[in-house]
């Protein structure tokens, strides 16, 4: 059996809470953004096969309606740093006309 990753599945019926959650941690660091995939309540979704559809930033319309917390904190930080630019010449003195608009 594989997980997400690849890696051989561990058994999860001989683990403590502290070590699913160890072991998700560990997971969650080698997977990268844009392989989350947009169905899922929880982050545990995300490697136990509910991985599925388009992945990230590209999910469903359905998807918004429960955002995992992996994939709400990649949003905001998309939507961060996409922003940038846009905050600095809003926030600027300078005049935000263009040349062509004179």
């Amino acid at each position: 059996r594989r997980d997400v990753q690849g890696d051989a599945a561990t058994d999860d019926s001989d683990m403590s809470e502290d070590d699913v959650a160890r072991a998700d941690e560990e997971a969650f660091g080698k997977m990268r953004t844009d392989e989350l995939g947009p169905i899922g309540c929880c982050d545990c979704c995300h490697l136990r096969g509910i991985n599925w559809g388009p992945k990230f930033p590209h999910g469903t319309g359905t998807n918004y309606l429960w955002l995992s917390p992996h994939w709400c904190s990649s949003t905001m930080r998309l939507g961060y740093e996409l922003s940038q630019e846009a905050i600095a010449k809003a926030s600027s003195r300078k005049p935000l006309r263009a040349a062509w608009e004179d």
